[in-house]
């Protein structure tokens, strides 16, 4: 009877211990928090929910609903803009003679990249010099497709094309990537590029491929703008990162474009989206429109910050 007390006692004395531990270990901000992450089955879906940390802050304009720290929080689905609301934020530029569009991300909140994982995808050329676990690990959050040429022996790579280039012939790969994408039957609601030597903010990153995402069903093309169109040219996009909608992507893959040989392989893709899209002679409010892309969120080749030296792309060696 009275060993069967001891042991009782014992019992209470361990419960009490683990429970004050785990009070103090909760409440205490200096010790290490460890979260589980979380992939919603479905992004885009009505009232998903994101799992968050207490380390997060919420404000009413980063359109999420916090009811306390550490629960869980409703992500709420933007809706497309209106034809009105689509029309206050773009613009005819005459300069350029194409219609642009700007955006302002308010970067307010740590984004869950996550929740929109599945409506992206992520292209990046990758030729055999370049260190293709890097780029992994430095986008392990993104949805990266690496697009390595036919004799690249590395496993970690994505996709392979039927043939070799150099580097004056990525209007080639440019070429062959767009083939296999239009033919792979898989879908999505945006389609990026991204050069290997380029990092973008991930809050930008996130704002701007949620707003194309939201207004898919429109014909946007993103970028660093080059040229203006003409009656000789078309627009492009600076090629260290550029994307558009799957609006955009279906025209261009009904299609017929040849590949170029040698030459810049952002302006060929420029010229062959815009031409094609020009042909169809779409009415007001179907045509395709640029959405600027701000390039202080752009990091290309260098940065240099607080104890921070990154040297990345074909001259990083040198």
């Amino acid at each position: 009877m009275i060993s069967n007390l001891y042991s009782f006692k014992y019992f209470l004395t361990v419960v009490l211990i683990i429970s004050l531990f785990y009070i103090f270990y909760d409440h205490n901000p200096y010790l290490p928090k460890f979260y589980k992450p979380y992939k919603p089955l479905s992004s885009g879906r009505k009232g998903a929910t994101i799992q968050v940390s207490k380390q997060l802050q919420f404000t009413k304009q980063d359109e999420y609903i916090s009811s306390d720290y550490n629960q869980t929080v409703k992500h709420i689905i933007t809706q497309p803009l209106s034809d009105e609301e689509f029309d206050e934020i773009s613009w005819y530029s005459t300069i350029k003679n194409a219609i642009i569009l700007s955006i302002h991300p308010h970067l307010k909140f740590i984004p869950n990249l996550y929740s929109i994982y599945e409506d992206y995808v992520l292209m990046m050329p990758l030729a055999k010099t370049e260190s293709i676990r890097f780029t992994k690990n430095a986008n392990s959050d993104l949805n990266l497709k690496t697009i390595c040429d036919a004799d690249d022996p590395r496993p970690e790579c994505d996709v392979k094309t039927h043939r070799n280039y150099v580097y004056e012939e990525l209007p080639k790969k440019t070429f062959d990537m767009v083939n296999l994408v239009c033919n792979s039957g898989l879908r999505y609601k945006v389609y990026a590029k991204i050069d290997f030597d380029v990092f973008v903010n991930k809050a930008y990153f996130h704002d701007v491929m949620k707003f194309m995402i939201d207004n898919h069903k429109r014909k946007i093309y993103y970028g660093d703008i080059m040229d203006s169109n003409s009656a000789s040219r078309r627009i492009a996009m600076n090629g260290k990162f550029y994307a558009i909608t799957d609006s955009l992507f279906e025209e261009l893959c009904k299609c017929e474009f040849k590949e170029k040989d040698k030459g810049l392989e952002d302006f060929w893709f420029g010229q062959v989206l815009g031409w094609c899209i020009d042909k169809k002679r779409f009415k007001k409010g179907e045509k395709m429109v640029l959405l600027k892309s701000d390039e202080s969120k752009v990091i290309h080749k260098n940065l240099y910050d607080q104890n921070v030296g990154l040297k990345i792309g074909r001259f990083a060696n040198s």
